[in-house]
């Protein structure tokens, strides 16, 4: 029972926890690089709106990481060690307790270390601390728990984190409408991958931001081309192409970064483990409303080992052997789960977008490794297309305000052909057509010639292997310098 737990029993959760509050000598060392989301974090931490944040996103992706790293910078400015309080929610003895209790112990351990600071209960701390929750989802009332923790104690800053679908956030977020901040962590980009290994200097790394906040602004083809050749006339093309061959061997999974004893095999297999096993039968099972997990688990396993494959879901159903309607619930669900990049249908009609239809890319594509236990190749002629392709994808997936991002069929536009990619912000517009191929023929761009010119568009984007041209207002750019805008 809780109520018989002692004080001793908690300040050994704390101290386990966060050992600096007993021994100020014990702070974890943290990774050095610094991701763009540790900023905005930091940023937040440090306003006076006094809002919790949350860092969400997929399993693996350094969530812990940078909380440890917003802890010690914490230490580096001064604060005390006692005044942070890290605690992650799936520490044994928290997630022992029955579901319903463990909102009310994480409140039991926040006294105590009140106690320990010199105050009554966390509420009556009147300096300000701060409190790093781990794993939110795995207490089942932390949003109250939360909401009235900062609502009583304007004094306490709260930074949070957790993996599962978004749907577990969307109800949270209800109860802490106006309360939170969310900041989306995904796998490392390319770019990020260069700089954390310092292959790309720092005056090129602030060419490539400029050059992104400019074409995020209002999708200026010809900018983008101009911005972007001249941010990386310094680079050394065949060295990035490279460091490419070698992302696609590392993934953008920090954890797999340090698994070097382990075969390609292994770490597929634990891929399988991490990303099929435990998102279909621990962060979808917690929204309490599957009821097959195992159509689950293989609809994942279908959409990674197949990116950039166009789904019709009325076709894709009785292959799984389930109905249009389940899978139209199980494709939503999967959606919020961080792992994808669902590319939609594009229309002309009234409505934007046609969900029958879609193109599904993994966030990263040692997803992919994990279902076909073979690396990406750019060089492997029946692949290197739809590797490319899904690079784009996962580039262009991070640029901000976008309001579409589609693809294009010859029955939704007037020409025949299809465009990979169709952007859209506000009321601007950049189509975007992937041709990983040596010879480009006049062929290969006429839908993408004609959808400029009948939209009056200032340009389209053709991706190549290594070709800067422009040429009727097709923009051609490479791959390498694509997969460095975002």
């Amino acid at each position: 029972m809780l109520s018989e737990k002692s004080d001793d029993f908690f300040k050994k959760i704390i101290y386990s926890n966060s050992p600096w509050i007993e021994n100020p000598n014990k702070i974890i060392e943290p990774e050095l690089y610094k991701r763009e989301a540790f900023y905005k974090v930091k940023k937040e931490m440090a306003a006076t709106h006094g809002n919790a944040v949350l860092i969400k996103g997929p399993r693996r992706v350094g969530k812990t990481e940078m909380q440890r790293q917003l802890i010690k910078d914490l230490v580096l400015s001064g604060v005390s060690p006692k005044h942070i309080l890290y605690l992650s929610f799936d520490d044994l003895q928290i997630i022992s307790e029955r579901p319903d209790d463990r909102a009310r112990m994480v409140q039991k351990i926040l006294d105590v270390w009140a106690e320990i600071l010199g105050a009554n209960t966390f509420d009556n701390i009147e300096f300000p601390v701060y409190c790093f929750f781990d794993e939110v989802q795995e207490v089942k009332d932390w949003a109250h728990l939360v909401k009235n923790r900062i609502e009583r104690n304007p004094k306490a800053k709260i930074i949070l984190s957790g993996s599962a679908a978004h749907s577990i956030f969307e109800k949270a977020l209800k109860i802490l409408l106006g309360r939170v901040i969310d900041v989306r962590l995904q796998p490392f980009t390319f770019r990020e991958y260069l700089e954390m290994k310092n292959y790309i200097t720092k005056d090129i790394l602030k060419n490539l931001r400029e050059t992104q906040l400019v074409f995020e602004k209002n999708l200026d083809v010809p900018k983008l081309f101009q911005n972007l050749k001249n941010a990386t006339k310094d680079c050394n093309e065949l060295q990035i192409r490279t460091y490419i061959t070698e992302f696609l061997n590392q993934g953008g999974f920090p954890q797999l970064w340090k698994m070097d004893q382990y075969t390609e095999l292994e770490r597929a297999q634990f891929m399988d483990d991490n990303y099929v096993k435990k998102v279909t039968l621990e962060d979808l099972m917690l929204l309490h409303t599957i009821k097959k997990p195992e159509l689950y688990e293989r609809l994942l396993r279908h959409l990674f080992a197949r990116p950039g494959q166009e789904y019709n879901q009325q076709k894709l159903a009785p292959e799984l052997g389930t109905t249009a309607v389940t899978l139209a619930e199980a494709m939503r669900l999967l959606e919020q789960t961080d792992l994808f990049i669902f590319v939609e249908k594009f229309s002309l009609k009234a409505e934007p977008l046609k969900r029958r239809n879609i193109k599904v890319y993994p966030v990263d594509l040692m997803l992919t490794t994990a279902m076909t236990k073979t690396l990406p190749n750019l060089e492997t002629i029946t692949s290197k297309g739809v590797i490319a392709e899904s690079l784009v994808a996962q580039t262009i997936n991070r640029l901000k305000g976008l309001s579409t991002l589609a693809f294009m069929q010859s029955n939704d536009i007037k020409f025949k052909g299809e465009i990979d990619f169709y952007l859209r912000s506000d009321l601007h517009d950049c189509p975007i057509e992937v041709k990983y191929q040596n010879e480009i023929r006049g062929n290969d761009i006429a839908t993408l010639r004609r959808v400029v010119q009948d939209k009056n568009l200032t340009g389209g984007v053709l991706i190549t292997i290594d070709k800067w041209c422009e040429t009727q207002n097709i923009y051609s750019i490479p791959l390498w310098a694509i997969m460095l805008l975002a």
